[in-house]
């Protein structure tokens, strides 16, 4: 999400590469590629064979607590209560684990309510280290994302929006974990009356994209720029970057670049929905009901 570029701000620097230099006069980035709002251990204790580096949230609240007592932060005192705290999308990436098995769903819906209270821990530990702002994004529309539409593709066009061609039951799943990230903030709106904690709709300003493209410039809202074969331009053998794989010739026209990730002219729109206001909520609905998700 393009955000610091979008308000004026410059890049903020990753906190490995940080460490020793110049500091982190103007923030610091604790995001991991393949970062889960679960620890290794939550996995590891429901049975999953766990081959990957635990870059948990868990694991960057610790980095955050390490930058905090380094002598190279060259920042006032009160440079806590003065700053924005960006929590990015967290959630694909644990979905992503067991979206790809057995039971796909009952599997992937079991991990939303411990996603949604461990995304709610982290917040509630950097407001009670001083943090005044913090910005929470919702999951993308993961029913529009080329990797799942190749893996779940069905003959039944009933599971297909219309309007869309997004697979229903994922977008469906997608506002599950939402609307459970809704109430967590809810609830830590309530604990921390004297701290705003904003929900950024990143699901809402990426479906406006999907709905009505060519309003945002867009022709290719479904399938990969860069990847192998298929209807969706996504192969898992042939990922972007293989000698094999394909580019396409004008990036700023689609919405996934490698069939998981958001191009930049994508990541621009949702990051101008945040900033300008349309997506960015500090107030959310009491009354709002949980969908039933069914694949």
């Amino acid at each position: 999400m393009e955000l610091p570029q979008t308000t004026g701000l410059p890049l903020v620097r990753p906190y490995p590469a940080g460490r020793g230099s110049e500091g982190f006069v103007y923030g610091a980035n604790f995001a991991v590629a393949g970062g889960c709002a679960l620890s290794n251990a939550f996995y590891e204790a429901e049975g999953f064979n766990v081959t990957w580096e635990d870059y948990s949230l868990g694991t960057q609240l610790k980095w955050f607590e390490q930058l905090l007592s380094s002598p190279s932060v060259l920042a006032p005192n009160d440079a806590l209560s003065k700053s924005l705290f960006i929590v990015g999308e967290m959630g694909a990436n644990d979905y992503s684990s067991v979206l790809v098995g057995d039971n796909p769903m009952e599997s992937a819906r079991a991990l939303v309510a411990p996603v949604a209270r461990a995304i709610g821990a982290a917040i509630d530990a950097l407001v009670r280290t001083g943090a005044k702002t913090v910005l929470v994004s919702g999951v993308f529309p993961l029913g529009c994302v080329p990797l799942f539409l190749t893996r779940f593709r069905t003959r039944n066009a009933e599971a297909y929006d219309p309007a869309t061609g997004c697979l229903k039951w994922l977008n469906e799943f997608s506002q599950y974990h939402n609307l459970l990230l809704q109430r967590e903030l809810r609830r830590l709106r309530r604990a921390h009356p004297h701290s705003t904690i904003i929900y950024a709709d990143i699901y809402g300003a990426l479906m406006a994209i999907y709905t009505s493209p060519s309003h945002f410039g867009m022709t290719s809202t479904l399938k990969a720029c860069c990847g192998g074969e298929g209807p969706y331009n996504y192969d898992s053998s042939v990922t972007c970057g293989d000698p094999t794989s394909t580019l396409c010739s004008d990036p700023w026209s689609y919405v996934s670049w490698d069939g998981l990730h958001f191009t930049e002219a994508a990541s621009q729109i949702v990051a101008h929905g945040i900033a300008d206001g349309p997506n960015a909520q500090l107030s959310l609905d009491e009354n709002v009901d949980l969908i039933s998700c069914q694949s």
